[in-house]
């Protein structure tokens, strides 16, 4: 999946085109317009939000609903090009109205002034059109299809504003991804801790009143990350140093941290690493998330988390000192216009440019021409993931021997259990007819070699003379490839020597044990 986007923060339209998204992804205009309605809100928004209400018209690759596997394309119009027709005219035009609205004063902290030595602009308002966060309008939209396709996918991701200028917000633990969505939806300012509100908005009108701005930092969680997107073997493979040329990549942010982040350069190792666990529910998993999803480069089940810090934006109604590029005089910067933040809106273009490049990897990964083939590949890779190189549980125990031993074993096995198939042998008739009466075994021979092929593993409760003489036996049965042989004799140089003698090459492993 690649894409590209077009357009200035005047022009008449911008644009995005993007290949490589999977035929029978069923996909809508409000399915983006949701995304661009919310990178234009947010508390302390300003006045361009309120002439713009951006909505997509795609032009190519998606049919009734539904992507076709074709490029798409997505515009959007620019109502507010009207008052500019003249100044952001494709045609060349008299001198007189080209100087309409030039700038020669850049704004410290903008691309005005390097976009105009870097590209020889004499009018700076070339670097300004382009270097707008208008152009994340686009990015939005593309990281909306991205979104609907993670969805197909079971992957849920969410963003909040976690410092804003300065002042830290309280985030309850444990959130899910669903829980951090819906509280920073119900948020004018996307914070997950309702108690704040007032007072970021407070603080938010009195940074307005002073003629300031604010920054601060924005997190992105994404749930339900297959195991291994990414890869170690090359540098540009890393998938968290994609995400951060991404995050960065977003107008005004300036630096990115995953999981404890910069944290970890205050801890020692035995606090930072998340130690392994498993479980027959959720296969692989982490005790901690420190790493944030990450390790090696490669995501490893665990939720991404990732930081974006942004800086206060530029524009400013009490503007700083500059330079003018013709006269080389001091001047104030141009002021174009201002929001005291536009942190809320700056996370759903965090949000988006993750989604973005989370689907372009999934797409790398696995086959993807229909929708329906990705979500196969995908749900089969996940399996795998799960019981990797797992020894596979054992169905069928065959426990040779029912004295105190083996019954005692074959209880605790049906105790905890149940699901599996006990086979018992035994030369006592008594002895059988116990063990099958009370349930310790479901089913008993006389006739060692007759259960011996059906077992997944074979555990020999005998005395040592007769677990020698059936291991010997065994070797020359037909069993399960991969059988696990095992023992409970108190002594064991004789077992271990017949099993070396009578089972090294065959396929089957044996676990020597003790009946403690």
């Amino acid at each position: 999946m690649r894409y590209l986007t077009a357009g200035e923060s005047h022009g008449p339209r911008l644009t995005a085109i993007i290949e490589g998204i999977p035929a029978g992804l069923p996909l809508t205009a409000e399915d983006i317009n949701e995304d661009l309605k919310r990178r234009q809100g947010g508390y302390g928004r300003g006045g361009r939000m309120k002439i713009e209400s951006d909505q997509v018209i795609f032009t190519s690759g998606v049919r009734h609903g539904e992507t076709t596997g074709a490029p798409i394309t997505m515009d959007v119009i620019n109502k507010d090009h009207q008052k500019w027709l003249d100044i952001m005219s494709a045609e060349d035009i008299e001198d007189r109205l080209k100087s309409k609205r030039k700038i020669t004063h850049p704004r410290p902290g903008h691309a005005d002034l390097v976009g105009g030595i870097k590209y020889r602009f004499d009018d700076l308002r070339n670097s300004l059109e382009r270097s707008s966060a208008r152009e994340t309008t686009m990015r939005v939209a593309v990281g909306a299809v991205a979104k609907r396709l993670l969805a197909e996918l079971d992957m849920e991701i969410a963003n909040h504003v976690v410092v804003f200028g300065g002042k830290e917000i309280d985030v309850p633990e444990n959130l899910t991804v669903a829980e951090i969505k819906e509280r920073a939806a119900q948020s004018e300012v996307s914070i997950v801790n309702q108690e704040r509100e007032q007072e970021i908005k407070d603080y938010i009108d009195q940074i307005k009143r002073d003629g300031d701005t604010i920054g601060g930092v924005v997190e992105t969680v994404v749930g339900g990350v297959p195991v291994g997107l990414g890869s170690y073997v090359q540098w540009d493979r890393k998938l968290d140093a994609r995400l951060a040329q991404a995050v960065v990549s977003i107008n005004a942010f300036k630096g990115v941290e995953f999981g404890l982040g910069f944290e970890a350069g205050y801890r020692k190792g035995s606090q930072v690493m998340d130690e392994i666990l498993w479980s027959k529910e959720d296969g692989y998993t982490r005790r901690t998330n420190n790493l944030g999803g990450f390790e090696g480069g490669m995501t490893n089940g665990q939720p991404i988390v990732v930081r974006g810090v942004m800086k206060p934006i530029p524009p400013l109604y009490k503007p700083l000192m500059s330079v003018d590029i013709e006269t080389h005089e001091p001047y104030k910067a141009t002021v174009e216009r201002s929001d005291p933040t536009a942190l809320p809106a700056a996370g759903v273009v965090m949000e988006a440019v993750v989604a973005t490049v989370l689907a372009q990897e999934i797409l790398e990964k696995f086959s993807s021409d229909n929708l329906e083939e990705l979500k196969e590949a995908v749900a089969k890779h996940r399996d795998y993931t799960k019981n990797y190189l797992g020894v596979p549980m054992a169905k069928t125990i065959y426990i040779a021997g029912l004295g105190l031993i083996g019954t005692s074993m074959a209880l605790g096995i049906k105790r905890d259990h149940p699901e599996y198939k006990i086979l018992g042998y035994n030369r006592s008739q008594t002895s059988r007819k116990i063990a099958l009466e009370r349930g310790m075994v479901d089913c008993v021979t006389d006739d060692f070699a007759s259960f011996a092929p059906l077992a997944d593993v074979i555990i020999l409760c005998l005395p040592i003379k007769q677990t020698v003489t059936f291991i010997k036996d065994l070797a020359n049965m037909d069993l399960k490839e991969g059988v696990i042989i095992s023992d409970a004799g108190s002594t064991k140089s004789a077992i271990v020597d017949a099993a070396e003698q009578y089972l090294s090459g065959k396929p089957v492993r044996f676990v020597g044990a003790h009946p403690m």
